[in-house]
């Protein structure tokens, strides 16, 4: 996979890349997929901010903004990455919205945005399995950490290393719009690290 690296950042896995696109005014795009699964989803923003990063260890996002020009952004994220030279470094990143690039995060790189009310975002991830990190699940790859957890508190975590095929992200996601459309449920579950302790938290709709 080819990437386009436009500006780096001081952590190894956080950067911006030229998106895919034609220019069809002086203010007007035509967006072109990213080379992957060739799956989007299109995420807007209600609230300003949430109180927690996120982890993932089996994807790599790659995010575009769309939304006011002049709204500034902040992206906080922590590396926690097992192995990684830059690990528990944290990074501060202020940016706006341009639709002519994307943010790329690695995976096991914890997560978070403020100033982000009605601003869309594109999300384009690329995902992986794993033989080695035994906890992993696919529906459930999503750890929280609370924004106010000392960076030596934050967890090590180990990233999948397998290339899923981009064939099992859309058979998934064609099942998560089956069971939306039928009016179905199914659970969520992610990691929560409370004072140094991973708990395994269920969510579900109370009957």
């Amino acid at each position: 996979m080819e990437l386009k690296i436009m500006d780096s950042s001081d952590i190894n896995g956080v950067f911006w890349c030229k998106n895919y696109y034609v220019q069809t005014g002086q203010e007007s795009f035509t967006l072109v997929a990213n080379s992957g699964p060739l799956i989007s989803d299109m995420i807007y923003f209600s609230i300003n901010s949430t109180d927690h990063f996120i982890i993932q260890v089996g994807q790599i996002d790659r995010f575009t903004f769309f939304g006011d020009p002049n709204q500034e952004i902040t992206g906080l994220f922590v590396d926690c990455r097992k192995g990684s030279p830059t690990l528990h470094k944290k990074v501060e990143l202020k940016f706006k919205p341009d639709p002519t690039k994307h943010l790329y995060i690695e995976r096991g790189i914890a997560k978070l945005f403020t100033n982000i009310k009605n601003i869309t975002v594109r999300s384009e991830p690329i995902w992986f399995s794993t033989n080695v990190n035994t906890e992993y699940s696919i529906g459930n790859d999503r750890l929280i950490v609370p924004s106010d957890t000392e960076l030596e508190n934050f967890p090590i975590v180990q990233i999948n290393e397998l290339p899923l095929p981009n064939r099992t992200l859309q058979v998934i996601l064609q099942r998560e719009q089956r069971i939306l459309r039928e009016g179905g449920e199914y659970k969520q579950s992610f990691d929560l690290y409370m004072e140094g302790v991973k708990n395994r938290i269920t969510i579900k709709k109370r009957s």
